[in-house]
């Protein structure tokens, strides 16, 4: 009979989180249980992931925290994986299971640096919190949660060295080794084919979305980071000006949860732009653009230079000076598409500093000395030993 694992979400259980999960290989070794809390926790989300929600045998739509907690307990689990957002329910989540002696795991899929603010910019952002009533009561509810007693994982799987720093790790915390998501397509995609044939040049944008991205407005109640009249002009000129002075072509890598299509609009002014081609895109391009994005990690992994890009809105938002410090901590170069002349290229285009990337690379994206097999197999692997 096959052991059971539990994964607790408040986020919505589609695609993504089936594929970052790796269920369907765990499936094989496993028995998987989804108890999915979004109904209860964020009805604004809940109508836009549930007709999208995987179907699987053992999905439980919880709509009561205490019929949660009988079935949860009617049922005998190997570990049980928490993926919430939610404050409140982390918090009653953490102590149903210290209270249950249950076993925890925390997998780091992926974790983000922390980007330092120099003087002026905590102040400017610091203005910035005061005059938008949203990131005020953001900033006081975290406050509240983050000094509440936390219930340490029985098992974390780190992706790097900076890993060991997480919250999660207390002094009984089982550390199993690992490394990111990031890093497992890379290992899947060793042999994938070339995108773009021709023999031109070619930048990939990181699209973040930003104008209709909703996960800031319905995780955190914050505003959109930027507008949609003031960022796409902004954007396509700087593209523009950087494609005649590099005579690159710009490509942009569309957001996971994009849908342009849809919009209707020529947003990108006649650019091509590739959706779940992220990895792909950026194997074979010259340079990178981004803002802040999860697959800056695909930049250091292939060793490809990054061109920062920040806004006057995006420097007001909830990510305020977040770009300066990727771009202060990689020595790239940083552009405001809202202030920049032609003669910043030829400054400013740099080749990679070949140790920070190392050094992130460790940090953040592999664990030194992991093999070179998927997560999964890593997590299988394990519970398989000790089970």
């Amino acid at each position: 009979m096959k052991k059971k694992i539990a994964i607790i979400t408040d986020m919505g259980f589609q695609k993504k989180e089936y594929d970052r999960f790796s269920v369907g290989e765990l499936s094989k070794k496993f028995e998987i249980f989804i108890f999915d809390f979004t109904k209860i926790t964020n009805p604004l989300l809940y109508k836009i992931v549930k007709k999208n929600k995987v179907k699987l045998k053992k999905f439980y739509e919880v709509n009561n925290y205490k019929a949660f907690e009988k079935v949860f307990l009617n049922n005998k689990f190997l570990t049980t994986i928490p993926n919430v957002s939610n404050y409140e329910l982390i918090l009653k989540i953490n102590n149903f299971l210290k209270n249950n002696s249950l076993s925890s795991t925390s997998i780091q899929n992926h974790i983000s640096m922390v980007a330092k603010k120099n003087f002026f910019q905590k102040i400017y952002n610091f203005i910035f919190v005061l005059l938008d009533k949203k990131r005020i009561l953001g900033k006081i509810r975290y406050s509240l949660f983050k000094n509440k007693k936390f219930f340490f994982s029985s098992n974390v799987f780190v992706c790097g060295l900076e890993g060991l720093n997480n919250s999660s790790i207390g002094k009984n915390t089982k550390i199993i080794k690992s490394h990111s998501r990031e890093y497992d397509i890379h290992i899947n995609s060793k042999f994938s084919k070339k995108l773009i044939n021709d023999k031109g040049k070619y930048a990939v944008f990181l699209d973040q979305y930003l104008p209709f991205h909703t996960d800031g407005i319905l995780f955190k109640k914050f505003n959109p980071k930027v507008s949609e009249v003031k960022y796409f002009p902004a954007l396509n000129e700087f593209f523009s000006a950087f494609e005649k002075y590099t005579k690159t072509k710009v490509v942009i890598a569309a957001h996971p949860k994009s849908n342009y299509d849809k919009i209707g609009k020529n947003v990108w002014c006649g650019r091509t732009f590739y959706k779940d081609k992220t990895y792909e895109l950026i194997k074979n391009c010259s340079y990178v653009l981004a803002h802040q994005s999860t697959s800056l990690s695909y930049a250091v992994i292939l060793k490809k230079p990054i061109l920062f890009l920040t806004s006057n809105e995006y420097m007001k938002s909830y990510d305020s000076f977040t770009v300066h410090g990727y771009a202060k901590h990689f020595k790239q170069p940083l552009f405001n598409i809202d202030n920049f002349i032609e003669i910043d290229f030829k400054k400013n285009l740099k080749k990679i500093d070949q140790k920070i990337y190392k050094k992130y690379f460790n940090d953040y994206i592999k664990y030194p000395g992991t093999p070179d097999i998927v997560s999964n197999k890593i997590f299988i692997n394990y519970f398989k030993k000790i089970s």
